[in-house]
């Protein structure tokens, strides 16, 4: 007889494995179904410190940051976190291999779910070899393809930020706390490079640019951080000549606006399926790990009353809009309005802005928390007309 669960997780990314290990523990039978036959290339995420307690992820961390930086052609901002403050990198593939110990197994390998329907009441989800599988909702965890989402209906994001990122081995840094962002349009229009420590002589490399408009593929983004790790060395970390590039990851991911709906009769979204983006400053892992366990919650509530109806799961929406709402706004602004279209000029305006930040209001920035105070602090005439500008061609270019 066919096995039917009450939830079928589709993704075994970030945002699957974490709703994933917070059911677990509750009384919902459930499956992972993934698509590649493993656990892959996976890349390294930045969270708080205070999330790695509260989620268990301290046999993941390879490198604790204390300090931020930003750079320009001709500017520089530093930020030194407090005691309590700073970010945590996580290796993503080990977190991946505890967490599938965790839920004893429930992972199915290299299944793409290709069909949807209703039979009986229920969800039956057809696979690439026509084998079915039966729910009584789904989680959709599959990432910015939304591929269970699109087949019920539910309109996703189509303005992507591009990402390539390279690890190195065989680096050295003076500093092995201090993450590294560079704000130069010679590198991208409307995105940055990065370089963060890892552990030992590991360094995670990246470059992003984010096209809402025109899509070029790996290869402009992959020139231009090649061209970019010409020099022996860059702001105290020596790329040796001996460097080797241990892992390379390209992915797309939703920038700006959420899709219009997080849930529906028996379907959530979480994660990039769901358009969820990050904050201005990429610290995006650490709201999908609070709406992973903000949903498990729901779903065993769901599952209590076996009611899987829009209005039973709609408080997922609430808590998001509540806790994470703001970012629909303001980095819809600051990322389709500023960093699409800043110049040099524009970003030694908004270096000088964070230099007038305390600590404290920083922090709070790049969890998205823009207080009236810190937005005051942001604020100046010229960067004002310089918005308005951007704004002007962003109407325009979606008119054409």
């Amino acid at each position: 007889m066919q096995k039917k669960y009450d939830v079928v997780i589709v993704g075994a990314g970030l945002a699957g494995l974490s709703v994933a290990q917070e059911l677990q523990n509750r009384n919902v039978s459930f499956i992972v179904v993934e698509g590649s036959k493993k656990f892959g290339h996976r890349h390294h995420i930045g969270i708080f410190n205070s999330q790695v307690k509260k989620f268990n992820l301290e046999s993941c961390v390879v490198n604790r940051l204390r300090r931020f930086t930003f750079l320009t052609p001709a500017k520089s901002f530093v930020h030194l976190f407090g005691r309590k403050e700073g970010i945590s990198y996580v290796d993503l593939n080990k977190l991946s291999s505890i967490i599938d110990k965790r839920i004893k197994g429930k992972i199915r390998f290299n299944t793409w779910i290709k069909d949807i329907c209703y039979v009986g009441g229920e969800l039956c989800l057809v696979d690439e070899n026509k084998n079915n599988i039966f729910a009584k909702m789904v989680i959709d965890c599959s990432g910015k393809g939304s591929s269970i989402s699109s087949k019920m209906g539910v309109e996703g994001s189509d303005i992507y930020c591009k990402t390539l990122s390279y690890t190195l081995d065989n680096c050295s840094a003076k500093d092995k706390s201090n993450s590294i962002t560079f704000l130069d349009s010679s590198l991208t229009s409307s995105g940055g490079a990065w370089i963060v420590p890892l552990k030992g002589t590991k360094f995670h490399v990246g470059i992003s640019n984010m096209f809402p408009y025109n899509k070029p593929g790996r290869e402009e983004l992959e020139k231009k951080l090649n061209l970019f790790l010409i020099k022996k060395e860059i702001h105290g970390v020596d790329f040796r000549r001996s460097r080797r590039i241990t892992k390379k990851i390209f992915k797309d991911s939703p920038a700006i606006r959420p899709a219009k709906r997080f849930v529906k009769d028996n379907l959530i979204l979480l994660g990039d399926s769901a358009g969820q983006p990050s904050s201005f400053f990429g610290m995006g892992s650490p709201a999908i790990l609070d709406m992973a366990r903000v949903a498990a919650g729901i779903v065993e509530e769901a599952v209590k009353k076996d009611d899987f109806s829009r209005s039973q799961l709609s408080s997922y929406e609430t808590y998001w809009k509540k806790n994470f709402g703001r970012y629909e706004f303001f980095n819809g602004v600051l990322r389709e309005i500023v960093m699409r279209l800043f110049d040099d000029e524009a970003w030694d305006l908004m270096i000088d802005k964070l230099n007038s930040l305390s600590g404290k209001e920083f922090f709070e920035v790049l969890k998205s928390n823009y207080t009236l105070g810190i937005l005051f602090k942001l604020s100046s005439f010229r960067l004002a007309i310089k918005l308005f500008s951007n704004f002007i061609e962003v109407v325009y270019d979606r008119r054409v």
